[in-house]
C-alpha cells in the first residue's frame, strides 16, 4: 500500500508540473487560452501538496514514537546523530 501512495504522489507531482510547464507552450500558440493549463496545475498542485505532508507528518509521528520508546526503555535513540533515516 505505501508503494502505491509513492507512485501516486509521484505521479500527480509529474502531472502538476507538466501542465506548469504547458503554460509556455500555450502563451506561443495561443495567448487567449493560457489560462486553461495553469487552471489544471493548481488543482494536481493542491493533491500533491496535501499528498506530501500528509507523507512528512506521518514520517515525524513515526520518528518521535520512536524516541519516546526508547526513552520509556532507558536508552537513548541515536539515529538521528549518526544519520539514519527512515
Amino acid at each position: 500500500m505505501k508503494k502505491i501512495g509513492q507512485v501516486l504522489n509521484a505521479e500527480t507531482g509529474i502531472l502538476a508540473n507538466g501542465f506548469g510547464l504547458s503554460y509556455y507552450i500555450v502563451l506561443a500558440c495561443a495567448p487567449a487560452l493560457v489560462f486553461i493549463p495553469l487552471s489544471i496545475s493548481a488543482v494536481f498542485l493542491l493533491i500533491w501538496y496535501l499528498q506530501v505532508s500528509r507523507r512528512l507528518w506521518a514520517m515525524g509521528t513515526l520518528r518521535i514514537a520512536r524516541e519516546h520508546r526508547a526513552a520509556a526503555a532507558g536508552k537513548q535513540d541515536i539515529s538521528h546523530k549518526i544519520g539514519l533515516t527512515l
